[in-house]
């Protein structure tokens, strides 16, 4: 395409092992209408390009050791996993509780991050209903939400701690 770029500053775009490259790409922004931002997997070892289907306008968050990218929308937690079957099938890992359900959320989380062990990712919601925005983490196992804090104006760009999932940052 037009455009490739690596994912966003805080977060990896290839894989420990050196074998996965995800990527974004897209057309060429003069041309209308101009075709969106597409999620791409590079392959190293088949040289194969595979386009990635789901991940919206928030940032996905790529396993580098297990090489699996999750990504979050209306139905919850997504995971591809690379090395198993087709790479471009989701698979849900977490249904969204009734708090965030589709609907009542704008925006999940600029840039989804998991905690160390894989078990919670950190949100940084936006309500629809209002100017408010809440922040929390998912338990990917059983789906409960935890809020953490709610702010009456944006705030955004949450990150879990890598190795404390009893902390984030938020901008």
């Amino acid at each position: 395409d037009h455009n490739q770029q690596s994912m966003y500053f805080t977060h990896k775009s290839m894989t420990d092992d050196g074998r996965f490259l995800v990527f974004w790409a897209a057309g060429d922004e003069r041309e209308k209408p101009a075709r969106g931002k597409e999620t791409h997997l590079l392959d190293f070892h088949t040289g194969r390009i595979v386009k990635l289907p789901g991940p919206g306008g928030e940032i996905p968050f790529l396993d580098t050791e297990r090489d699996a990218l999750y990504f979050i929308d209306g139905k919850g937690v997504h995971r591809f996993d690379f090395l198993g079957g087709n790479p471009a099938t989701p698979v849900l890992v977490c249904a969204l509780p009734p708090e965030l359900a589709d609907g009542k959320v704008g925006r999940y989380c600029t840039h989804l991050t998991l905690s160390h062990d894989r078990t919670k990712c950190f949100l940084d919601a936006e309500l629809r209903d209002s100017l408010r925005n809440v922040q929390g983490v998912l338990d990917l196992a059983t789906g409960k939400w935890t809020q953490w804090g709610e702010t009456p104006f944006l705030c955004n760009h949450g990150q879990i701690h890598p190795f404390d999932a009893g902390t984030a940052l938020c901008a």
